[in-house]
């Protein structure tokens, strides 16, 4: 069943340029726990906005044609930093340090350039960046999905830090996949066992999964790896891929982009902790497909509207993420587990689209979503928390309001009985009809 919604609060910032898809997110740059916006453009803009203000919080210029942002603990300090790929095959972090206070009171906004703290380049045309421990080793591991259909992985070895804050080290390859098909997203899944992988979108509404060959093995010494790129991806002969065939990619066009999310928790009743063992995955032809257990299909969804873009959110606040579908043309489906679907049209086309939880008002991270439009301006909608996705209906409400039995009692009404409450309820929301004369 399906449902359309309307938000109407929302907070625009004003941003030139074409953004890729992957050049947008949500995070805590500056690790205060309130999460910020960051986006770039192909141009080397790269702007990071904090709370309601429509300026840039922070900026950058001068980072080549920018095709995907990320935000975390790339170098393993314990402090997230920005990574922003290029075209070209540039790697950038940037550091972001939050305001100081003047002696008047007022913060200083002196340090609102930012410049990149260190840069490397890799290789050229990277389009999804992931970061994450992809081998178990407790180290968080840079990995990049590129259009000649590879993926790599990396990992930051240190060798200092200058006074200035600079990083002194490089990133050290680790693995390299080689896909069948062009890679679309790529994202981290963790099984009921605990065992994590790395889910990588495939063409035709499937994906695989990469399988790191360090996963049971760990490098033995740091120094083996320091190799050029070359000779260290021909020493990786342990990664491997895992394919999923699934059922209803055959009846697909086979060459249809895909796009992939894992991780997708459900808070199961009496329990304080959720299960993250669904994913889903959706193509641009319209079809959103959740996923148990890598390759158990619970259902699939049909919209007449390419599906270009797919995340996960809690919109609900009840520990369990809904899927969360965006097309081209600003329609938005925001799915539970249960395939209750609420829509959301925004009324413009969509560049590049974004779900998270953001510091709207500055303090407190809610979920949002963020649209980047083709008229040069960022929207981001951030009072769309909803009681629930899916329909009910009053009698189901009110079954869980336990004050309403002294209603009952005054009014000599049996609530096990479904007719006299459902009489009761009527009378006092439309009275008793006369009778016709």
């Amino acid at each position: 069943m399906m449902r359309t919604v309307s938000f109407v609060d929302y907070i625009e910032y004003p941003f030139q340029g074409n953004v890729c898809s992957k050049a947008i997110g949500v995070g805590d740059v500056d690790n205060d726990q309130c999460n910020e916006l960051i986006i770039g453009n192909i141009h080397g803009d790269l702007h990071v906005h904090k709370g309601p203000g429509s300026e840039p919080w922070r900026k950058a210029t001068g980072l080549g044609t920018i095709t995907c942002v990320q935000v975390g603990d790339v170098c393993n300090h314990g402090i997230n930093y920005i990574l922003a790929g290029s075209l070209e095959g540039w790697c950038f972090i940037l550091t972001v340090t939050a305001d100081t206070e003047r002696p008047d009171g007022k913060k200083d906004e002196s340090n609102q350039e930012m410049k990149a703290t260190y840069k490397q380049h890799l290789v050229a045309n990277s389009r999804s960046i992931v970061i994450a421990d992809i081998d178990g080793d407790g180290l968080n591991e840079l990995l990049i999905g590129y259009s000649d259909r590879t993926v790599r992985s990396y990992r930051w070895k240190e060798e200092g830090r200058e006074a200035s804050g600079a990083l002194i080290g490089h990133f050290i390859l680790l693995e390299t996949w080689q896909l069948a098909g062009q890679l679309y997203s790529m994202s981290m899944h963790k099984h009921n066992d605990g065992y994590v992988d790395t889910m990588v979108s495939q063409p035709g509404g499937t994906f695989i999964s990469l399988v790191s060959g360090s996963k049971k093995k760990h490098i033995k010494q740091e120094d083996e790896v320091e190799e050029d790129m070359e000779a260290s991806a021909e020493r990786s002969a342990g990664p491997s891929l895992i394919y999923h065939p699934l059922g209803s990619a055959r009846a697909r066009n086979p060459g249809v982009a895909t796009e992939v999310v894992g991780n997708i928790s459900r808070q199961k009743r009496g329990e304080e902790t959720s299960t993250p063992n669904y994913s889903a995955i959706c193509t641009l032809d319209g079809t959103l497909t959740l996923l148990e257990n890598d390759d158990k299909i619970l259902w699939s969804l049909y919209v007449d509207h390419h599906l270009s873009t797919l995340q996960k959110l809690d919109v609900t606040g009840d520990g369990t993420e809904e899927v969360v579908a965006c097309s081209s043309d600003g329609y938005t489906y925001i799915v539970n587990l249960n395939r209750d679907v609420v829509r959301f049209h925004f009324e413009e086309s969509v560049a590049a689209f974004c779900a998270g939880y953001y510091a709207a008002g500055g303090s407190v991270n809610v979920p949002c979503l963020i649209y980047m439009t083709f008229s040069n301006r960022i929207v981001v909608y951030y009072d769309i928390a909803m009681p629930q996705t899916g329909s009910s209906n009053l009698m189901q409400v009110l079954a869980n309001k336990p004050e309403l039995q002294d209603i009952f009692n005054y009014f000599d009404c049996d609530s096990s009985q479904p007719d006299q409450v459902r009489q009761l309820y009527h009378w006092a929301l439309y009275g008793y009809k006369s009778s016709p004369s």
